[in-house]
Protein backbone atom coordinates (compact mmCIF):
# COMPACT_ATOMS: atom_id res chain seq x y z
CA UNK A 1 0.00 0.00 0.00
CA UNK A 2 2.86 2.37 0.80
CA UNK A 3 5.56 1.46 -1.69
CA UNK A 4 5.02 1.06 -5.42
CA UNK A 5 7.74 -1.59 -5.37
CA UNK A 6 5.52 -3.99 -3.44
CA UNK A 7 2.80 -4.86 -5.95
CA UNK A 8 0.97 -8.10 -6.54
CA UNK A 9 1.99 -9.46 -9.91
CA UNK A 10 0.37 -12.20 -11.94
CA UNK A 11 -0.34 -15.25 -9.81
CA UNK A 12 1.23 -18.40 -11.19
CA UNK A 13 -0.64 -21.55 -10.22
CA UNK A 14 1.59 -24.48 -9.38
CA UNK A 15 -0.42 -27.48 -10.54
CA UNK A 16 1.35 -30.83 -10.48
CA UNK A 17 1.40 -32.52 -13.89
CA UNK A 18 0.25 -36.15 -13.77
CA UNK A 19 1.57 -38.82 -16.08
CA UNK A 20 -1.08 -39.75 -18.66
CA UNK A 21 -0.15 -43.44 -18.61
CA UNK A 22 -0.58 -43.68 -14.83
CA UNK A 23 -3.86 -41.74 -14.89
CA UNK A 24 -5.17 -43.85 -17.78
CA UNK A 25 -4.25 -47.10 -16.02
CA UNK A 26 -5.99 -46.06 -12.79
CA UNK A 27 -9.12 -44.88 -14.60
CA UNK A 28 -9.25 -48.03 -16.73
CA UNK A 29 -8.97 -50.35 -13.71
CA UNK A 30 -11.57 -48.43 -11.67
CA UNK A 31 -13.98 -48.41 -14.63
CA UNK A 32 -13.45 -52.14 -15.13
CA UNK A 33 -14.12 -52.75 -11.43
CA UNK A 34 -17.37 -50.74 -11.62
CA UNK A 35 -18.54 -52.59 -14.74
CA UNK A 36 -17.88 -55.99 -13.14
CA UNK A 37 -19.64 -54.92 -9.92
CA UNK A 38 -22.75 -53.71 -11.78
CA UNK A 39 -22.83 -56.85 -13.95
CA UNK A 40 -22.48 -59.26 -11.01
CA UNK A 41 -24.90 -57.38 -8.74
CA UNK A 42 -27.41 -56.32 -11.42
CA UNK A 43 -30.40 -58.17 -9.93
CA UNK A 44 -29.61 -56.80 -6.45
CA UNK A 45 -29.08 -53.25 -7.70
CA UNK A 46 -32.19 -53.03 -9.89
CA UNK A 47 -34.50 -55.77 -8.56
CA UNK A 48 -38.22 -55.15 -8.16
CA UNK A 49 -40.25 -55.39 -4.95
CA UNK A 50 -40.83 -59.04 -5.83
CA UNK A 51 -37.07 -59.60 -5.75
CA UNK A 52 -36.90 -58.04 -2.29
CA UNK A 53 -39.67 -60.34 -0.99
CA UNK A 54 -38.24 -63.47 -2.65
CA UNK A 55 -34.81 -62.97 -1.16
CA UNK A 56 -36.11 -62.12 2.33
CA UNK A 57 -34.58 -58.65 2.20
CA UNK A 58 -35.74 -55.76 4.37
CA UNK A 59 -36.84 -52.70 2.36
CA UNK A 60 -35.25 -50.27 4.82
CA UNK A 61 -31.90 -52.06 4.81
CA UNK A 62 -32.04 -52.50 1.03
CA UNK A 63 -32.59 -48.76 0.52
CA UNK A 64 -30.02 -47.81 3.16
CA UNK A 65 -27.33 -49.97 1.58
CA UNK A 66 -28.09 -48.34 -1.80
CA UNK A 67 -27.62 -44.87 -0.35
CA UNK A 68 -24.33 -45.71 1.36
CA UNK A 69 -23.05 -47.48 -1.76
CA UNK A 70 -23.74 -44.27 -3.67
CA UNK A 71 -22.09 -42.13 -0.98
CA UNK A 72 -18.90 -44.23 -0.99
CA UNK A 73 -18.78 -44.39 -4.79
CA UNK A 74 -19.26 -40.61 -5.10
CA UNK A 75 -16.53 -40.00 -2.51
CA UNK A 76 -14.10 -42.31 -4.32
CA UNK A 77 -14.89 -40.94 -7.78
CA UNK A 78 -14.85 -37.32 -6.58
CA UNK A 79 -11.41 -37.65 -4.98
CA UNK A 80 -9.96 -39.14 -8.16
CA UNK A 81 -11.72 -36.85 -10.61
CA UNK A 82 -10.96 -33.63 -8.71
CA UNK A 83 -7.30 -34.60 -8.52
CA UNK A 84 -7.13 -35.58 -12.19
CA UNK A 85 -9.42 -32.78 -13.39
CA UNK A 86 -7.34 -29.99 -11.91
CA UNK A 87 -4.15 -31.35 -13.47
CA UNK A 88 -5.59 -32.00 -16.93
CA UNK A 89 -7.54 -28.72 -16.99
CA UNK A 90 -4.25 -26.87 -16.46
CA UNK A 91 -1.84 -29.00 -18.53
CA UNK A 92 -4.19 -30.50 -21.14
CA UNK A 93 -5.40 -34.09 -21.57
CA UNK A 94 -5.76 -36.92 -24.06
CA UNK A 95 -9.17 -37.75 -25.54
CA UNK A 96 -8.96 -41.31 -24.20
CA UNK A 97 -8.48 -40.03 -20.65
CA UNK A 98 -11.38 -37.66 -21.17
CA UNK A 99 -13.55 -40.61 -22.25
CA UNK A 100 -12.49 -42.71 -19.23
CA UNK A 101 -13.37 -39.89 -16.84
CA UNK A 102 -16.80 -39.41 -18.40
CA UNK A 103 -17.34 -43.19 -18.35
CA UNK A 104 -16.54 -43.23 -14.63
CA UNK A 105 -19.09 -40.47 -14.02
CA UNK A 106 -21.71 -42.38 -16.04
CA UNK A 107 -21.08 -45.49 -13.96
CA UNK A 108 -21.43 -43.50 -10.73
CA UNK A 109 -24.72 -42.30 -12.22
CA UNK A 110 -25.76 -45.96 -12.67
CA UNK A 111 -25.11 -46.59 -8.97
CA UNK A 112 -27.08 -43.41 -8.26
CA UNK A 113 -30.02 -44.68 -10.30
CA UNK A 114 -29.87 -47.94 -8.35
CA UNK A 115 -30.00 -46.03 -5.05
CA UNK A 116 -32.94 -43.97 -6.34
CA UNK A 117 -34.72 -47.14 -7.48
CA UNK A 118 -34.32 -48.72 -4.05
CA UNK A 119 -35.51 -45.69 -2.09
CA UNK A 120 -38.56 -45.53 -4.39
CA UNK A 121 -39.32 -49.20 -3.69
CA UNK A 122 -39.10 -48.44 0.01
CA UNK A 123 -41.49 -45.48 -0.31
CA UNK A 124 -43.95 -47.46 -2.42
CA UNK A 125 -44.04 -50.15 0.25
CA UNK A 126 -44.22 -47.97 3.38
CA UNK A 127 -44.95 -44.40 2.31
CA UNK A 128 -43.09 -41.13 2.72
CA UNK A 129 -41.09 -39.83 5.67
CA UNK A 130 -38.89 -36.74 5.96
CA UNK A 131 -35.70 -38.80 5.86
CA UNK A 132 -36.80 -40.90 2.85
CA UNK A 133 -37.82 -37.81 0.91
CA UNK A 134 -34.59 -35.94 1.69
CA UNK A 135 -32.55 -38.97 0.63
CA UNK A 136 -34.46 -39.12 -2.67
CA UNK A 137 -33.87 -35.41 -3.31
CA UNK A 138 -30.19 -35.71 -2.42
CA UNK A 139 -29.80 -38.49 -5.01
CA UNK A 140 -31.44 -36.29 -7.66
CA UNK A 141 -29.04 -33.46 -6.75
CA UNK A 142 -26.00 -35.77 -6.84
CA UNK A 143 -26.97 -37.04 -10.30
CA UNK A 144 -27.44 -33.46 -11.51
CA UNK A 145 -23.94 -32.52 -10.32
CA UNK A 146 -22.57 -35.66 -11.99
CA UNK A 147 -24.15 -34.52 -15.27
CA UNK A 148 -22.54 -31.08 -14.89
CA UNK A 149 -19.17 -32.73 -14.15
CA UNK A 150 -19.42 -34.89 -17.28
CA UNK A 151 -20.36 -31.88 -19.39
CA UNK A 152 -17.54 -29.74 -17.98
CA UNK A 153 -14.98 -32.46 -18.78
CA UNK A 154 -16.27 -32.75 -22.37
CA UNK A 155 -16.16 -29.00 -23.02
CA UNK A 156 -12.90 -28.69 -21.02
CA UNK A 157 -14.08 -26.14 -18.51
CA UNK A 158 -11.57 -24.79 -16.02
CA UNK A 159 -11.80 -26.57 -12.68
CA UNK A 160 -12.62 -23.34 -10.88
CA UNK A 161 -15.70 -22.75 -13.08
CA UNK A 162 -16.98 -26.26 -12.40
CA UNK A 163 -16.38 -25.88 -8.66
CA UNK A 164 -18.20 -22.53 -8.44
CA UNK A 165 -21.09 -23.86 -10.55
CA UNK A 166 -21.46 -26.88 -8.24
CA UNK A 167 -21.40 -24.60 -5.17
CA UNK A 168 -24.08 -22.31 -6.63
CA UNK A 169 -26.24 -25.32 -7.50
CA UNK A 170 -25.83 -26.54 -3.93
CA UNK A 171 -27.03 -23.23 -2.50
CA UNK A 172 -30.00 -23.13 -4.92
CA UNK A 173 -30.94 -26.74 -4.09
CA UNK A 174 -30.71 -26.10 -0.34
CA UNK A 175 -32.85 -22.97 -0.69
CA UNK A 176 -35.46 -24.86 -2.73
CA UNK A 177 -35.64 -27.75 -0.25
CA UNK A 178 -36.01 -25.46 2.77
CA UNK A 179 -38.75 -23.52 0.95
CA UNK A 180 -40.94 -26.61 0.44
CA UNK A 181 -43.60 -27.66 2.96
CA UNK A 182 -42.22 -31.18 3.33
CA UNK A 183 -44.65 -32.28 6.06
CA UNK A 184 -47.61 -31.31 3.89
CA UNK A 185 -46.26 -33.33 0.96
CA UNK A 186 -45.69 -36.37 3.17
CA UNK A 187 -49.11 -36.21 4.81
CA UNK A 188 -50.91 -35.77 1.48
CA UNK A 189 -49.06 -38.66 -0.18
CA UNK A 190 -49.57 -41.05 2.73
CA UNK A 191 -53.26 -40.21 3.11
CA UNK A 192 -53.79 -40.63 -0.65
CA UNK A 193 -52.10 -44.04 -0.49
CA UNK A 194 -54.51 -45.05 2.27
CA UNK A 195 -57.67 -43.71 0.57
CA UNK A 196 -56.96 -44.60 -3.06
CA UNK A 197 -54.89 -47.77 -2.72
CA UNK A 198 -55.93 -49.13 0.64
CA UNK A 199 -52.36 -49.19 1.91
CA UNK A 200 -51.48 -49.01 5.58
CA UNK A 201 -51.39 -45.55 7.16
CA UNK A 202 -48.79 -44.87 9.86
CA UNK A 203 -51.03 -42.90 12.22
CA UNK A 204 -48.32 -42.42 14.85
CA UNK A 205 -45.91 -40.91 12.31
Amino acid sequence: LISSAHILGEKKEKVFKLDNTIVGTILFLVNALFIIFVFVQFAYLFGSAEYVYKNSLVFAEHARSGFFQLAWVIALAALMLVFFYRSTAHHGTHKLLQFLKVLLIVQVGVIGYSALHRINLYQEAYGYTVLRLYVEWFIYFAMFILAIAAGSIVIEWRFRKFFYTAMICGVVALTAVTSVNVDNMIAKENVDRFILNGKELDIEY
